[in-house]
C-alpha cells in the first residue's frame, strides 16, 4: 500500500479576496518566490516571513538578472 497524504491549507487575506488563489497557490506549493504586478499582494511582501512577493523588476534586481 502506498499512502499519499497532501496538506493544504487555504488562506485568506484582508487585502483582496481576489488575490487569495494565487497566495494560496504559493505558499501551498512551496513556492520560493511570487512576482506580480498588483499592489495588494506586494503591500504583504514577505508574507509570514516565509514568501517574498516582488514586483518583476525587484525580482530581476535581487537575482543579477540580465535581460538581453
Amino acid at each position: 500500500w502506498i499512502f499519499l497524504s497532501l496538506f493544504y491549507q487555504k488562506f485568506n487575506f484582508r487585502t483582496s479576496l481576489k488575490d487569495n488563489k494565487y497566495l494560496d497557490v504559493a505558499i501551498n506549493g512551496l513556492a520560493n518566490v511570487l512576482i506580480t504586478g498588483d499592489q495588494d499582494l506586494l503591500i504583504l511582501h514577505p508574507y509570514r516571513g516565509i514568501l517574498p512577493i516582488l514586483s518583476p523588476s525587484d525580482f530581476i534586481k535581487e537575482s543579477n538578472c540580465r535581460l538581453s
